[in-house]
Parts: structure tokens; sequence; C-alpha cells
């Protein structure tokens, strides 16, 4: 038991080490104009985690919370929105 500890400590450690200064742009009041059904959203960097080779990728998330349908053209149009204001290829959208 006492190497799974110590292999998590490390894994903690050099993703901590790793981390870069990132400024997230304000986009609030241009959500509440943009896309009207979102009730409320969260933006983070995410590591997702492939069991099979052990190789680790951070995506910056955006998870947002709708109070209705949105359709698929407005989902589109704001994934490539949310990819061009965070200036990320690595962006992840959720819809809830």
């Amino acid at each position: 038991m006492k190497d799974v500890f110590n292999c998590y400590s490390l894994a903690k450690k050099s993703v901590s080490e790793n981390k870069k200064e990132y400024k997230m742009p304000e986009i609030s009041e241009e959500i509440k104009i943009l896309f009207t059904v979102m009730k409320s959203y969260r933006v983070a960097n995410t590591i997702f985690m492939n069991n099979n080779t052990l190789k680790r990728n951070t995506v910056l998330q955006f998870t947002a919370t709708l109070a209705g349908k949105m359709p698929d053209t407005d989902k589109n149009r704001m994934e490539k929105w949310l990819k061009v204001r965070f200036n990320s290829d690595k962006l992840k959208v959720v819809l809830e």
C-alpha cells in the first residue's frame, strides 16, 4: 500500500510542476447575450488519463448547465467561439 501512496504523491507533484499560468478571459457577459439558454458554466483544466497506456492529457474543459434544449447549430457555434475565445484547440465542451 505504501508504494501506491508514493506513486500518487509523485504524480501529483509532476502535475503541479507542469502547471502553466493561464489567465482565463471573462466571458460571462458575452455568454448571457449569445447563449441565453445557459444557466451556469465552469471552466477548468482537466487531466484525462488513458488506463491502457497511463498517458496523461490536460484539456481545458468547459461545462455548462442549460435551462432547456440547445439546437445543434448553436452548440457547434458555441464550441467554435469558445475555442477562439480561450485560444485552445484542446477544448472539451460538456453540456448538462
